[in-house]
């Protein structure tokens, strides 16, 4: 029984593959006939206004490269070309791509680039690059990959970089939850690498509603953010200067003003970098149009769009400065602490010579006879460590008015004083006798007191 459900289920698995295969077979055969379909009707299309798209019908968008026009698809690889005549050629190769719906478009080094889009279930971040010859779109590898389905991007053509800071990570393959990533971005696209410049001013997520902007212009300097169907008022970004602010148009005097400030569904504006257009979309006839220089007075981007760059910058640097005072201190506390130990076990390994035939060792004192007390200063008086057997027996002898010692008497008292210093803490021997040589403990510092 077991064998024979687990076939049932093969079977079944096998069958829902050949149903998803014959699906997405007819849904590209679906898509080749509307992109022939596209071709015939761009083909003869009548001649109009090369700056607005005149086949947005077909999902397509508009981009100046090398003094020509580019019709790119969205979320597909199409890419047609603009004739002189106002005809339309196609210039790809491919075939339904689907993964980067909603992607950015510019121009970089004479070519054509793609980044983000939303396709097969997630949020990407992949650059993609028109390869003319091939006909075909090159992924272009990057550091790491920054996901993205909107148009909150900055092109800035002039130092080669790309500002994003409208990153979302969202799959539907682990959750349906969108995540924002709340940091502007910037990518060197000679080097591919994209870097974080830190988090983005909270006002301009929450009070701008920055992720809730849907249409926005952009020059080599300013992106400027259209008014909303919602009531939100166009605000702009300086990205030389990185600070934000309100767009402050004054209403009723211009119909470009006016569909900046609020939206209709009969134009749209469109931008070359130079001059911002209003268009017709029934017509495509350029209803007016008004350079960048005379909105740029109305911009008043005077908010910080960093806000925590600096305040992270000061925050490290307290933290470092915290660290290496902390590990000062404590080196200094543990220098201290060693300075104490040493100089305690001085005081405690320090043998003192007392008037009076006395000794102090460890703090505490001793009586011991005259003649002891004559031979230790006589050997640990001196700045010597290591003396000359016969020399001491001799210095000794010469001391002495009424009694010589031989050499074994002199090695007995050597043994005699060892012993006494061990019974009163001393942990090694004061004195040894090594072949003809007597050698001191160096260990023991030794003071003797003037008399």
């Amino acid at each position: 029984m077991k064998f024979k459900s687990l076939e049932k289920m093969n079977l079944h698995v096998k069958l829902k593959t050949l149903i998803s295969l014959l699906v997405f077979f007819l849904v590209t055969l679906f898509v080749e006939a509307q992109l022939t379909f596209w071709d015939l009707n761009i083909t003869h299309a009548a001649p109009c206004f090369v700056e607005v798209d005149p086949l947005s019908h077909y999902r397509l968008q508009l981009i100046r490269s090398q003094n020509t026009w580019y019709a790119v698809g969205d979320g597909t690889g199409l890419v047609y070309q603009k004739n002189a005549d106002g005809t339309w050629n196609r210039l790809d190769s491919t075939r339904f791509g689907g993964y980067h719906f909603g992607a950015s478009l510019f121009e970089f080094n004479n070519n054509i680039i793609k980044y983000g889009g939303y396709g097969f279930w997630r949020n990407n971040g992949y650059f993609v690059k028109f390869e003319h010859h091939r006909g075909q779109w090159e992924i272009l590898p990057t550091n790491i990959e920054l996901p993205t389905s909107n148009k909150l991007q900055f092109y800035d053509e002039k130092n080669h970089a790309l500002f994003s800071f409208g990153n979302t990570r969202y799959s539907q393959v682990n959750s349906n939850e969108s995540v924002y990533i709340d940091s502007l971005f910037r990518i060197d696209l000679n080097e591919m690498k994209w870097q974080n410049l830190g988090a983005i001013s909270n006002k301009c997520i929450s009070d701008f509603n920055l992720l809730k902007r849907g249409e926005l212009l952009s020059n080599d300097r300013f992106c400027l953010f259209m008014g909303t169907t919602e009531n939100l008022k166009p605000f702009c970004i300086d990205f030389k200067t990185l600070q934000f602010g309100e767009l402050n148009l004054p209403s009723g005097i211009s119909k470009l003003y006016d569909r900046i400030i609020q939206p209709n569904d009969s134009t749209f504006c469109v931008t070359d970098g130079n001059l911002v257009y209003l268009i017709s979309k029934e017509t495509y006839f350029v209803l007016e149009k008004k350079p960048w220089s005379e909105l740029e007075p109305f911009i008043e981007a005077t908010y910080p769009l960093i806000v925590y760059e600096s305040a992270y910058l000061l925050w490290t640097t307290l933290i470092i400065s915290t660290i290496i005072l902390i590990f000062v201190l404590i080196r200094k506390s543990r220098n201290k602490k060693r300075t104490a130990l040493s100089q305690t076990n001085q005081r405690f390994n320090e043998l003192q010579f007392l008037t009076k035939n006395r000794i102090r060792f460890k703090g505490a004192i001793y009586q011991l006879n005259e003649l002891d007390i004559r031979h230790l200063k006589l050997i640990l008086g001196s700045n010597q460590f290591v003396f000359n057997l016969s020399d001491i027996l001799k210095e000794i002898n010469k001391q002495s008015k009424y009694l010589e010692i031989s050499e074994q008497n002199l090695v007995d008292w050597i043994s005699r004083m060892n012993a006494f210093f061990t019974t009163i803490g001393m942990n090694q021997n004061l004195l040894q006798v090594q072949d003809d040589k007597i050698i001191r403990n160096i260990n023991i510092h030794v003071s003797i007191e003037p008399r």
